[in-house]
């Protein structure tokens, strides 16, 4: 028998912004132990039971152990956790700021996942809610004493009546789904590591010491970005900044940062921590006009398909029982 700490044990599991906020409590766990002395491999293996040495990638272990224990956390995060991690060994980057960063960006998309959830919750249940209209309409009918569910299935235009409005409550419910889901891709990353985690941990990488296109070549090595190299190659052989537009408007504030940069000569720490923040501002931005657009795109499938097949598996009948004598 399931109890009911069990029961709510998985509930708990299906919330992928509390996932995000446990993990993100995990990393601050053991940035505390790096402060208080600990080697970042040491403090790791407080939390797992790591077994590294020669050949072993003990960072790969970390990121396996993450996915095991945080089954939603998003694969860009893992990698983005999994680069972080080996930057600190290669580069010397301070460890207890970078596991801060870490938790920090997991902490904002906790927040962008709540944010969404809730500005999607009220076109979404209205969906779900008004696609059981034909089905209410049938159960009137029949407690109003119309005989609907005989002429449904007594008569021919009955089940023209009851096929076309299970295709359109059919459709409906895709299309509404369809809608729901494209709300809810909203500023979520679609690259390997997420954008503003690599704004923030070039600015790591450049306080110390790397320049922005070798901190770029790290980041692609290690997170698997292959954007990232070749936007560090361009620079590199081309001497400038390469447009957005060839790399997604995702990774575009980072590009205007280190534009600025190489124009201006400004300080690139500055400028890429702030385009993390425009990355995350952006983001947010994303998720609601996203869940506006939503708002209004939900009445189509609500007037086009559930109300049709209100009339159809409810109306008709109802007006056929009682003019045509059917009743």
């Amino acid at each position: 028998m399931v109890t009911l700490k069990q029961l709510r044990e998985r509930v708990a599991v299906t919330d992928p912004a509390k996932e995000l906020e446990d993990c993100a409590r995990h990393l601050r766990e053991v940035s505390a132990e790096i402060a208080a002395g600990a080697s970042p491999l040491a403090a790791w293996q407080q939390q797992y039971r790591l077994s590294p040495g020669p050949g072993i990638c003990w960072q790969q272990q970390v990121a396996r152990q993450l996915e095991n224990q945080y089954s939603l956390l998003p694969a860009g995060m893992v990698s983005g956790i999994k680069a972080a991690l080996q930057l600190i060994e290669h580069y010397g980057i301070e460890a207890v700021s970078v596991h801060d960063l870490l938790a920090e960006n997991l902490e904002s998309q906790a927040g962008m996942m709540t944010q969404r959830s809730s500005l999607i919750a009220g076109p979404q249940a209205s969906a779900r809610l008004l696609a059981w209209l034909p089905v209410a309409a049938i159960a009137a009918g029949e407690l109003a004493g119309l005989g609907v569910v005989r002429i449904l299935f007594a008569t021919v235009i009955g089940w023209i009546c009851l096929l076309l409005s299970a295709g359109l409550i059919a459709f409906g419910r895709w299309w509404s789904g369809a809608l729901v889901r494209e709300a809810e891709r909203a500023g979520q990353n679609t690259g390997p590591l997420p954008a503003q985690l690599v704004a923030v941990l070039l600015a790591e990488l450049v306080s110390s010491g790397q320049s922005p296109v070798a901190g770029l070549d790290a980041l692609g090595q290690f997170g698997a970005d292959r954007n990232l190299s070749r936007i560090a190659a361009q620079m590199r052989s081309r001497m400038e900044v390469p447009p957005a537009q060839l790399f997604g408007a995702e990774v575009g504030p980072l590009l205007e940062a280190l534009r600025k940069v190489f124009e201006s000569g400004a300080d690139p720490q500055a400028l890429l921590t702030h385009a993390g923040e425009v990355s995350r501002r952006a983001a947010r931005q994303q998720i609601v006009v996203a869940a506006g657009r939503l708002s209004s795109l939900i009445v189509l499938p609500l007037a086009l398909c559930f109300l049709p097949a209100f009339m159809l598996a409810g109306v008709v009948p109802a007006v056929l029982s009682l003019v045509g004598g059917f009743g």
